[in-house]
């Protein structure tokens, strides 16, 4: 028997280079504590913004990563929104 597995087709894996400082904020009245958003350039050039939401948000902006792989998924306007991290 064969098991297939539903895979959403708005998540993306990505290697990013970041190109613009980070915006950090805190988050009142919403079940999210704080956000993070920038800018950054994929491999094949193209630019996107990207968010994520409170421990990944904090880590990003602790680390301050350049170059950044994780796997995110496409919300309106092509904005990225990072669910997994993985950095060097």
């Amino acid at each position: 028997m064969l098991a297939i597995e539903f895979i959403n087709m708005n998540e993306c894996i990505l290697l990013i280079k970041r190109i613009s400082k980070l915006d950090y904020r805190f988050i009142i009245g919403k079940k999210q504590y704080a956000k993070v958003e920038f800018e950054a350039i994929l491999t094949n050039k193209s630019k996107i913004k990207l968010f994520a939401y409170d421990k990944i948000a904090d880590y990003i902006y602790k680390k301050e990563p350049k170059i950044l792989g994780g796997m995110g998924k496409i919300r309106e306007d092509m904005n990225v929104e990072i669910t997994e991290i993985y950095c060097r």
